[in-house]
């Protein structure tokens, strides 16, 4: 995108910050997600574990990502207002293709491995959170 929307280098310097805000969101949120899951499974073993207890640190974890999130987007509308319209039509091309190429993507399969599908602990640790905007699966790329 630097060299695409041609950034000046106020915008260069804002770009590398939104980018370490991004990757240090995504640092502690994978920590959070490998001490969660931990916990889930150490519970899961536990002779008649009480599933609701579960599902509210599940949603306790689904609510401070949403937080996590909107913290990212906000982030890299911080970047965006910084640009020209110029340099958004750019960046609205770059994303429009990107999204083009997620479209396109196989649909991720699981290993042969494992029997069940979905579960306390079948899905958690799959979402991503890294990348611009708040998606889900990619880089920083904005």
């Amino acid at each position: 995108m630097k060299s695409a929307a041609n950034l000046s280098a106020n915008q260069q310097a804002l770009l590398v910050q939104v980018e370490n805000k991004t990757k240090s969101i995504t640092r502690v949120r994978e920590e959070r997600r490998g001490q969660f899951q931990q916990s889930l499974k150490k519970r899961l073993k536990e002779k008649a574990p009480e599933l609701r207890d579960l599902v509210t640190l599940m949603n306790q974890d689904d609510s401070i990502s949403a937080q996590e999130n909107q913290e990212m987007r906000e982030a890299w509308m911080v970047l965006y207002d910084a640009l020209s319209d110029t340099q958004r039509e750019v960046v609205a091309a770059l994303l429009y293709e990107q999204l083009l190429r997620v479209g396109d993507r196989p649909k991720d399969t699981r290993p042969s491995g494992e029997g069940h599908r979905g579960g306390p602990a079948g899905q958690r640790g799959q979402r991503g959170g890294q990348g611009g905007m708040g998606n889900h699966g990619g880089s920083s790329q904005f």
